[in-house]
């Protein structure tokens, strides 16, 4: 019997892309960025679970359209907060040490339910969460990193960070400028620009920023921006800019690159993570007085 729990949390848009290439997945189904992770696992340590979308849908079926006919058609907001109850669901059914693991849209449901674990409705089992790795997370408070992690200038896109860690042993990893975990707020629109596209069908997330893009030239993102009656001068700028990052986004898009580019040197982002649970699973439960400083070249 594994000595942990690892709920994984992939984009809802990656169930869906893997339902149309191979025809049809299951519930659990291991799939997208995150086997990058747990299939380095030591899986007599971890017991993974796939929660790649939500459990009430059962099986869904490949072929175009009714990939998202079986999912209901839901928003990214919907189906990130479905994904949100399904996890707290399953960690209120599990006794014992668990773990999160989630990639982008997957990342805020672990961030989020992180925030759950720390000050909301979770809060009796924040002991038992022994690791929480949101990977390019929307809600990646400014600063926060890992252990002799790379440092990033910005935030999370959604600007509504989780800063709080508790006792959770909490990485976060966004490669530099990906903007769903390294925006910059007070000089661009994208916080705004987000607000919008979550209420919008679920997409995958070049799909969305490009959509940002088109919204900035003649779309709902530009009414907003009129509409906040910014100084002109200002919006002018920041519309500028706005666009710049877009565009530069949309070249390099680092969004998909966690398991081939190095995040620290001689590191990808997924490596680690697989290296540092594997590591610290096998000698966890240990008590903070006695676990050694944790640092990346433990993991090598």
């Amino acid at each position: 019997m594994a000595q942990h729990k690892l709920f994984c949390i992939p984009g809802t848009w990656e169930a869906v892309a893997a339902a149309e290439r191979l025809g049809r997945i299951e519930p659990g189904s291991e799939i997208g960025m995150l086997t990058g992770v747990t299939d380095l696992l030591d899986r007599t340590i971890f017991d993974v679970v796939y929660v790649n979308y939500p459990a009430s849908v059962g099986p869904i079926p490949g072929g175009g359209e009714s990939v998202l006919d079986a999912l209901g058609h839901p928003s990214y907001r919907a189906s990130r907060d479905m994904a949100i109850a399904e996890v707290i669901r399953l960690i209120r059914a599990h006794e014992g040490s668990f773990g999160l693991l989630g990639y982008s849209q997957g990342g805020a449901v672990a961030s989020l339910v992180g925030r759950e674990l720390v000050s909301g409705s979770l809060r009796a089992r924040m002991g038992d969460c022994r690791w929480l790795h949101a990977i390019a997370s929307p809600h990646r408070a400014s600063g926060q990193t890992f252990p002799l992690g790379n440092q990033l200038a910005g935030q999370g896109i959604s600007c509504d960070p989780t800063a709080d860690t508790g006792s959770i042993d909490w990485f976060d990893y966004c490669l530099p400028g990906d903007i769903y975990g390294d925006a910059d707020p007070a000089s661009t629109y994208l916080r705004l620009g987000y607000e919008l596209a979550v209420e919008l069908s679920l997409v995958d997330p070049f799909a969305m920023i490009a959509a940002l893009a088109e919204g900035l030239l003649r779309g709902g993102l530009r009414a907003a921006i009129t509409e906040l009656g910014e100084d002109p001068q200002s919006m002018i700028h920041k519309v500028a800019v706005t666009a710049a990052t877009l565009v530069t986004f949309q070249q390099t898009f680092p969004h998909d690159k966690y398991g081939v580019r190095e995040i620290v040197p001689g590191l990808t982002a997924l490596r680690h993570s697989a290296n540092h649970l594997n590591f610290w699973g096998l000698r966890t439960p240990v008590t903070d007085d006695i676990r050694p400083p944790v640092t990346a070249l433990l993991y090598r």
